[in-house]
């Protein structure tokens, strides 16, 4: 699979308690990536994330980015392009997981244990919609002109950690039970994911709404469309409470 730039975008690889956290978009990535950072070591991979991000992570006292460069030895045809050019490969977020298989070893792959996080799509889309915006929080778009502004690879995160649709991770944790999920792959793993003292991004929205109080019929039809894949997969339903 050949990537587009110099970055390559994955988030934790943690050689001594060996696990592999993929990043998906909008399901506490963040936080849950500072709390991971506590456990790595100097060999570790941590990919970079904002200034403001980073601040809080150093505030936290937890590890910052490093070891951004994938090994050469992993590179590819594409990626000796690259390389002529002077452009070295980079783990960065929210890479499929298909391309991290490519950048870590066969015994890596098979052994560490490998997890994300998904979110219910209508809720996940509320979230977006807020981010991405949130430098104009005062005069927001209309939700069905930003959706339909949105690519499918920037709403849906089944690409994240799917290759020819089949899922490649170890677990897909629910973001509707991500303390309980978080504790228990931490029990397995040796180490206590706790992120209940870190709201990355939290700030950026304001309104708590449920989206069903929120979306309007267009947006619902257009968030069924671009994420049907892991609507369907995972049984999320339209479902007002």
């Amino acid at each position: 699979m050949a990537i587009n730039n110099e970055k390559l975008r994955v988030t934790i690889i943690c050689h001594q308690h060996k696990f592999i956290f993929i990043k998906t978009r909008k399901t506490a990535g963040t936080s849950i990536e500072t709390a991971l950072a506590r456990y790595c070591s100097d060999d570790d991979v941590i990919t970079a994330l904002s200034d403001d991000d980073e601040a809080a992570r150093a505030e936290a006292g937890v590890r910052s980015a490093q070891n951004l460069h994938v090994p050469i030895r992993r590179y590819g045809l594409g990626e000796l392009r690259n390389l002529a050019r002077g452009e070295r490969t980079r783990f960065y977020n929210h890479t499929p997981a298909s391309d991290v298989k490519r950048f870590v070893s066969r015994s890596d792959w098979r052994d560490y244990y490998v997890f994300c996080v998904e979110r219910n799509p209508f809720d996940r889309a509320i979230s977006q919609y807020h981010w991405k915006n949130r430098k104009n929080a005062d005069s927001l778009p209309p939700m069905p002109e930003f959706f339909r502004n949105l690519s499918t690879l920037s709403m849906s995160n089944w690409s994240l950690y799917t290759s020819d649709n089949k899922i490649v991770v170890d677990e897909v944790v629910k973001y509707e039970s991500l303390d309980s999920d978080l504790k228990r792959v931490g029990k397995q793993l040796g180490i206590d994911i706790d992120i209940s003292n870190i709201h990355a991004k939290a700030w950026t929205r304001n309104d708590r709404r449920n989206y069903w109080e929120v979306l309007d019929q267009e947006s619902r039809s257009i968030i069924e469309d671009r994420c049907a894949k892991e609507i369907s997969h995972f049984g999320y339903q339209w479902s007002p409470q």
